[in-house]
């Protein structure tokens, strides 16, 4: 009966080693930051399809108009009359879930942006705020690097990457995003 304790009781002190070994919280984080990253990917994926069909931007309510997209949060993005989700998911560029799932990230730390510049063949990109450490490195190396001219990470600078180059770990205040073109 001893022996038996002493199994269970060593099998508990490796399990809690285990489990202090994998941070379970940095895990959890991780996979939040995939599915922002697969969020972003699917928003640009679709926007591109929209532009592709109907010859404009799902901010835009005909061809003339200005095509840039300030640094916006996405669910707040639209073209005066309808949300660019809305017109997306009515286009059938993306499904119902999927708009629900970006519209109850709005207001949190896990919400997605969106951004076009007003340059002549600039890129959309769809940018997210890492929660992982892993994912806080990437987005510190970017706004590190040379980011493109049409990049949110080079044009709002001050809100994407922060000035003195560290994103926020503890207590800094401003964050490094992740912007996928």
């Amino acid at each position: 009966m001893i022996e038996l304790l002493i199994v269970i009781a060593v099998i508990g002190v490796l399990a809690v080693a285990v489990l202090s070994a994998i941070n379970p919280i940095e895990q959890i984080n991780k996979g939040r930051d995939t599915q922002g990253r697969s969020d972003a990917a699917e928003l640009i994926n679709a926007v591109d399809r929209y532009y592709a069909s109907i010859g404009w931007y799902p901010w835009q309510t005909q061809p003339e108009e200005d095509n840039s997209q300030a640094w916006e949060e996405v669910s707040a993005v639209t073209d005066g009359t309808m949300t660019m989700l809305e017109k997306l998911v009515d286009t059938n560029e993306i499904k119902e879930s999927y708009k629900n799932r970006v519209e109850a990230m709005a207001g949190t730390a896990r919400e997605l942006y969106a951004f076009l510049a007003d340059l002549s063949g600039a890129t959309m990109y769809s940018c997210f705020k890492p929660q992982s450490k892993a994912f806080q490195t990437e987005g510190q190396t970017a706004c590190n690097g040379t980011p493109a001219d049409d990049s949110p990470l080079t044009l709002e600078a001050g809100t994407t990457c922060p000035n003195d180059d560290t994103c926020r770990t503890g207590n800094q205040p401003t964050d490094c995003y992740i912007c996928l073109p």
